[in-house]
């Protein structure tokens, strides 16, 4: 089994504790003058400001149906009509068909 030269002679572990001397002189650093640590305090990144002219280009490209807005959910009688119109246009594609097709 190999195993690499600085763990042979110590090298790692004098890199890793002084390595910790400084982080841990860092953190003594980092805490402020009201105590509380500043490191690890990253700002998460949520997404563009509503400034941003992208959010205002989307807002205004997809604001709203330009005939009002879309209900999700039909009532009874426009399913029923709905399915009507296609019956209709069903059957008239097949008198289409059954007559001869292509027009010139």
């Amino acid at each position: 089994m190999w195993i690499p030269a600085s763990y042979k002679s110590d090298r790692y572990a004098r890199w890793k504790e002084r390595s910790k001397l400084a982080q841990m002189q860092e953190e003594e650093e980092a805490v402020g003058d009201d105590g509380e640590s500043k490191v690890g305090k990253k700002r998460r990144f949520q997404g563009l400001p509503s400034g941003h002219p992208a959010m205002k280009k989307a807002r205004a490209a997809g604001a709203s149906h330009p005939k009002g807005p879309k209900r999700e959910l039909k009532r009874p009688e426009e399913v029923l009509k709905q399915r009507k119109a296609q019956d209709k246009m069903r059957q008239k594609n097949m008198k289409r068909k059954k007559k001869g097709g292509k027009r010139k």
